[in-house]
């Protein structure tokens, strides 16, 4: 079950579908799964990853072509997975792209910069909307 399933079917997303070519083009909008959230993209950063995958270089996160690039984002919820409770829809979210092991001490302290085990977690901000798992309210 997803709540405020909205009328829009489609969104405008910026592709890097070759290297240094990008295209804006009409992609079918993402669906949240249980423990995801589905985000209206209000704005967005590029970063040093975006523009080394843009040139064919390798970036902080795997990325094949044709693929959305775009992970330093912020906007609103618009629609969650059945299983999230900790967020509700019209929240307005910044989004911290990378998954932390949480386990070590500068995770635990939240000195996120000196933590060693972490996941890039997602790109395809660079569109109208963001499908993406949000792990805490803060």
């Amino acid at each position: 079950m997803l709540i405020n399933k909205g009328e829009y079917r489609n969104m405008n997303a910026l592709v890097l579908d070759k290297m240094n070519h990008l295209e804006v083009e009409n992609l079918e909008k993402p669906t949240p799964k249980n423990n995801e959230v589905l985000i209206k993209v209000a704005y967005v950063g590029v970063c040093g990853t975006d523009k080394a995958l843009y040139q064919g270089l390798p970036g902080s996160a795997d990325a094949v072509p044709p693929i959305v690039l775009g992970h330093e984002d912020s906007g609103t919820v618009v629609e969650i997975g059945e299983s999230v409770t900790n967020f509700e829809v019209g929240d307005r979210v910044a989004i911290d792209p990378n998954i932390y092991c949480h386990k070590c001490d500068f995770a635990v302290r939240t000195v996120l910069n000196y933590v060693l085990i972490y996941l890039p977690l997602v790109l395809l901000a660079m569109a109208d909307w963001k499908n993406t798992w949000l792990s805490q309210k803060k």
